[in-house]
């Protein structure tokens, strides 16, 4: 559903002496614009240690403390912030899981490897990270929450084993544990490459009571409980929530992050940090009637294409924020070039962002976004460093904002400068005539309880 005219924004250690070194860094990290590196890393510098990448699903980038978010939402990210690198204005290449976790993997726009709509996978021609890891003697291991990121849909491509933990969704802390399992005793092991895809934040918003008091001021006692079809009924028009009913959903959510940031706490106290190359990036945002709108899939605005996007180890930068624009589909260039992959003969739409996890910078250059094919009245958008155009070819529509005025998209200027608008509507078009598609794939059938929690998950009907 296309919004041009828009509502106002809502309101608003380890026993390990390495883990104690980075956890202890913080203390000084969080003070500093940048401590830099003594050299710039060579090409495969971080050959045979092991790469940690997680997904956290659903989590827009300001709900983070170090984005601006709630201060208690998450410590554990903020201090791993104060540690890495964070990207300030990270987006992802499409607002839903599948497209986007196909992008992370391959490198591609969703307009490239095809994943569209929710009955394609990804080919087996599109190369993946995984299997340029697995080149270099790498074991690689997937585990997610999210059939919509697993091996179902393609997305194990190339991994030694991917592992779906749906039924293990409502677990706290059994996520961690399975990604603690994977990266321990690596002095007795070969490098490993492990994948981990949260189920948290997203819908249903169901944190521990315990946690959910800490962002809740007053009790709440109204019909709203965080569930799929909450959101998908106000979507429709059958539920209006109002500011009590929004104030509650974003408390259930933000506890939700705070639930995911304690299991994360528990990872990086127990594996090697100064041996681990960590990633931290999520695959979409969430909204909260921003534009109207609850969820995520069907716009390009912020809230769904935000997302935070944070890189840690010993040899990069410590504590540096980079304002310059990325995408998720760099993760893979600058994965391959951290660690010796092969990316001979593949076409990568990104670029690797090595330069800046060592404090240097690269020529600007746009970015740009699309979200899914099968909800009708699908969005493009570009973005140039300050201004920002989304078009919805199928409505004739196109909205122009000044982000660097306008952070909230309240303010359409498409009318007040069309110039500008027509030169990034061209922009877009030369971008969609550039891609190279794959060959639409179809997904496996699902089994029954696949479909079942799936629908748990809003996917399927009404749930």
């Amino acid at each position: 559903m296309f919004r041009p005219t828009l509502s106002a924004p809502d309101d608003r250690l380890a026993s390990s002496p390495r883990r104690v070194r980075f956890w202890a860094a913080s203390l000084v990290a969080s003070s500093l614009t940048f401590l830099g590196c003594s050299s710039e890393p060579e090409v495969g510098q971080l050959s045979g240690q092991d790469c940690l990448v997680i997904v956290l699903d659903a989590l827009s980038a300001d709900h983070l403390g170090s984005y601006g978010g709630h201060p208690e939402a998450s410590p554990t990210l903020d201090t791993l912030a104060a540690n890495g690198v964070r990207f300030e204005q990270a987006w992802s290449q499409s607002s839903w899981t599948l497209a986007s976790t196909a992008s992370l993997m391959t490198g591609l726009y969703q307009e490239s490897h095809m994943v569209d709509a929710a009955g394609q996978a990804l080919h087996p021609e599109a190369s993946t990270l995984a299997e340029a890891f697995r080149m270099e003697g790498y074991e690689c291991i997937g585990l997610t929450q999210n059939l919509f990121a697993s091996d179902d849909f393609g997305i194990g491509q190339g991994f030694d084993k991917f592992v779906t933990m749906m039924q293990e969704a409502k677990k706290d802390g059994f996520m961690a544990k399975a990604v603690i399992k994977q990266l321990e005793g690596q002095g007795s092991r070969g490098p490993r490459f492990v994948y981990a895809h949260f189920r948290r934040p997203h819908a249903p918003y169901d944190p521990p009571a315990e946690v959910l008091d800490m962002f809740q001021s007053a009790p709440y006692s109204g019909p709203i409980t965080g569930t799929p079809k909450d959101l998908h009924n106000h979507n429709k028009g059958i539920v209006t929530m109002g500011p009590n009913d929004l104030r509650h959903l974003r408390a259930l959510y933000d506890a939700g992050i705070r639930a995911v940031d304690d299991e994360l706490k528990t990872i990086f106290e127990s594996i090697d940090m100064d041996n681990t190359m960590v990633i931290v990036v999520s695959d979409h945002g969430d909204a909260f009637a921003q534009h109207g709108i609850l969820g995520h899939g069907t716009t390009s605005f912020e809230e769904m294409v935000h997302i935070p996007m944070l890189v840690a180890h010993p040899s990069l930068g410590q504590g540096s924020q980079v304002e310059t624009p990325v995408m998720s589909v760099d993760l893979l260039p600058t994965v391959a070039e951290l660690f010796g992959l092969s990316t001979e003969g593949v076409a990568l739409a990104g670029r690797s962002l090595v330069p800046e996890l060592t404090g240097a910078s690269q020529d600007p250059r746009l970015v740009f976004t699309s979200s899914r094919v099968d909800q009708g009245n699908q969005q493009f958008a570009v973005f140039d460093g300050r201004h920002k155009l989304i078009t919805c070819p199928d409505q004739d529509k196109r909205v122009l904002y000044d982000l660097r005025k306008d952070p909230g998209e309240t303010k359409n200027l498409a009318s007040a400068d069309p110039s500008l608008a027509d030169r990034l509507e061209q922009e877009i078009a030369d971008w969609r005539a550039r891609q190279s598609p794959l060959q639409r794939l179809s997904a496996k059938r699902l089994k029954h309880e696949s479909q079942n929690a799936m629908k748990a998950l809003g996917y399927f009907g009404d749930e």
